[in-house]
């Protein structure tokens, strides 16, 4: 937040392999201040949409990558 790592928020990444209507959700945790971290395994080959959620007070936040699994 303003090139600042924010601490004591809500994260988790939300992900769906294109095509498919179910998406999984996986909460991250902050392993130090300002820095969360969780692990994702992808099942098969196929293009992966995955969403960054953060949460805190009025902080409301979504990034999107697509990630190809070869």
């Amino acid at each position: 937040l303003d090139q600042k790592a924010l601490s004591g928020a809500n994260v988790r990444l939300e992900v769906w392999k294109q095509g498919n209507g179910q998406h999984e959700f996986i909460e991250a945790s902050e392993k130090k201040p300002g820095e969360y971290a969780t692990s994702l395994s992808f099942p098969e080959k196929g293009t992966y949409h995955v969403k960054l959620h953060v949460e805190k007070e009025k902080i409301h936040d979504h990034q999107e990558k697509t990630v190809i699994v070869q």
